[in-house]
């Protein structure tokens, strides 16, 4: 596989070789790789091979990142610690909303380090702590705003065309 959406196939395999998590098929949008619960329940992750780009903190699930530098290496970020670095961007990487779309810079990432042996541990207790009561109200808050920025999407792309309609006339 090439092209810049396979890179991190590879990484993703290893996590799973790790931490015993699933691999998600290429292309789902709820993560790469999940972890069933003794009720279940799956919880997403979202896994990137060195760097941290198109990070979409507004899924609300962990971000793991393997260092190139270091293959025992791996930094884990929760929801919430990819909402604050997010909240303080002046805009996304592809789009306005830093939640939808940012880069997360290794400087921060450096916060997050996890041994190897030490990963599936360090991932269940992220994915426990962002099913808090206050993080499941954040949840909502950043799927509100993806809500919203839809609408508004919807409404001046309406807008577009009625300008457009007067323009043909």
């Amino acid at each position: 596989m090439t092209g810049i959406t396979n890179k991190g196939v590879d990484t993703e395999k290893k996590f799973c070789r790790i931490t015993g998590f699933t691999q998600m098929r290429r292309g789902e949008p709820k993560g790469d790789a999940f972890y069933e619960d003794c009720d279940g329940n799956r919880h997403y992750v979202e896994i990137k091979k060195n760097t941290a780009a198109q990070v979409r903190a507004a899924k609300f699930i962990p971000l793991i990142v393997s260092d190139n530098d270091n293959e025992s290496v791996w930094y884990v970020l929760s929801p919430m610690d990819q909402i604050v670095y997010a909240k303080n961007k002046k805009r996304g990487q592809h789009s306005e909303s830093a939640f939808e779309t940012c880069v997360i810079h290794k400087t921060y990432l450096k916060n997050f380090c996890v041994h190897e042996k030490h990963l599936r541990k360090a991932v269940i207790d992220c994915i426990e702590k962002s099913n808090t009561p206050e993080n499941r109200e954040m949840k909502a808050l950043l799927q509100e705003h993806i809500v919203q920025q839809s609408k508004h999407f919807k409404d001046t792309a309406a807008l577009i065309d009625i300008v457009l309609e007067k323009k043909e006339q």
